[in-house]
């Protein structure tokens, strides 16, 4: 997958739908991305669906997206047993500047709606969608020593076989603050194509989450079989 600087692009469209007041984009770094990704979309929607902040954790910690701390703040819409990966929700993350820049830059942070799911377009083909766009909300106020960012991205990821998928993506940051133009534009190269990791991060997700039930079983298992043991023990031997 390869990342590039795109021309500035205003969109012309009314976001008055949204359910908070959207941050007015007049700056920053606007970026296109396309290429090809190994993996499959479900592993890749897996671990994009996070419930918690320990999930957001987890997530940055295979993507490697450089983001540091999360919240998730509000669950808007949620999954459904046919449609699992759909979710809407409100998050807060914040995100180091890369490599030995982070010494000197102060780290960014966004307030933003994460809108992730699947379409079937008219063919019958299952495409994939991952939106973000920073929202103004005023019970989140900017943190002393954190600079509130702005931005929005969107990718479609659309599935070529078994293990292999298409990415289109674009995205407008901008960093505010003092950062340079460049800083902006690694930093954000940097986080949008840490989608590439997303599949592998999707199945070491599912692993973690077998071996806990293993786990679990193997526990509850242990402590039913003490169980019938102490209970066909004379007490008066024992």
């Amino acid at each position: 997958m390869s990342v590039y600087k795109a021309a500035a692009y205003q969109s012309t469209q009314s976001e008055s739908r949204l359910p908070y007041e959207a941050t007015p984009l007049t700056g920053g770094v606007p970026m296109i991305g396309v290429g090809s990704i190994v993996g499959n979309l479900a592993d890749l929607m897996y671990l994009a669906t996070t419930l918690t902040d320990s999930d957001m954790l987890i997530q940055s910690s295979y993507d490697e997206d450089e983001c540091v701390d999360g919240q998730l703040l509000c669950t808007l819409e949620h999954g459904t047993t046919e449609d699992p990966f759909h979710r809407h929700t409100l998050k807060r993350r914040v995100k180091q500047a890369p490599g030995v820049a982070s010494a000197v830059v102060r780290c960014r942070d966004m307030v933003f709606l994460d809108c992730i799911g699947q379409i079937q377009l008219p063919n019958g083909e299952h495409v994939g969608y991952v939106l973000y766009r920073t929202v103004e909300i005023p019970e989140c106020n900017e943190i002393n020593g954190i600079v509130r960012a702005d931005g929005t991205a969107c990718y479609l990821l659309r599935p070529q076989g078994p293990n292999s998928m298409e990415v289109f993506m674009h995205s407008q940051i901008d960093a505010r603050g003092n950062s340079m133009d460049a800083v902006t534009a690694v930093s954000a190269a940097n986080a949008l194509i840490a989608i590439w990791k997303m599949p592998w991060g999707g199945q070491n997700k599912k692993l973690a989450w077998m071996l806990k039930q293993a786990g679990a079983k193997r526990s509850q298992d242990g402590a039913a079989s003490v169980e019938r043991m102490t209970m066909n023990q004379c007490p008066v031997c024992s």
